[in-house]
């Protein structure tokens, strides 16, 4: 399997936040990390593209926000977008609320915006 996944905006973190990064995560696995954004205290955008191959089970495509601190990183929230939306192989286009641990959202209309496309492994041409 060959997922896109191109991570577009986040909205809404709130004032004083300076260095944000976001993580995808199929089930437990990090498959792909962004860059640290500093001094974007609201909004930031990160215009990231990935290609991730995957050869496991999953039930949730996860974007895991966190604010890079001098020491280790703090969660800021993370959303979900079910795996059966993206198994059709058409661009998935969406604004995913921001949760926290318990998948209660944060608050404020949080969210990210993520387009993922599905591609079967066997139709690519490399």
């Amino acid at each position: 399997m060959k997922l896109v996944k191109g991570i577009g905006e986040t909205v809404g973190f709130g004032k004083g936040a300076s260095k944000h990064y976001a993580r995808i995560i199929l089930e437990k696995a990090i498959v792909g990390r962004t860059r640290v954004l500093t001094n974007q205290l609201v909004n930031p955008r990160w215009y990231e593209s990935f290609h991730i191959y995957c050869a496991h089970m999953a039930s949730y495509i996860i974007f895991t926000i966190k604010d890079d601190v001098p020491i280790g990183a703090s969660l800021i929230g993370r959303a979900h977008v079910p795996v059966k939306e993206v198994l059709n192989g058409d661009e998935v286009d969406t604004w995913a609320e921001i949760c926290d641990e318990d998948r209660k959202p944060i608050g404020g209309g949080t969210k990210i915006h993520v387009k993922l496309q599905y591609f079967d492994i066997t139709k690519d041409r490399n």
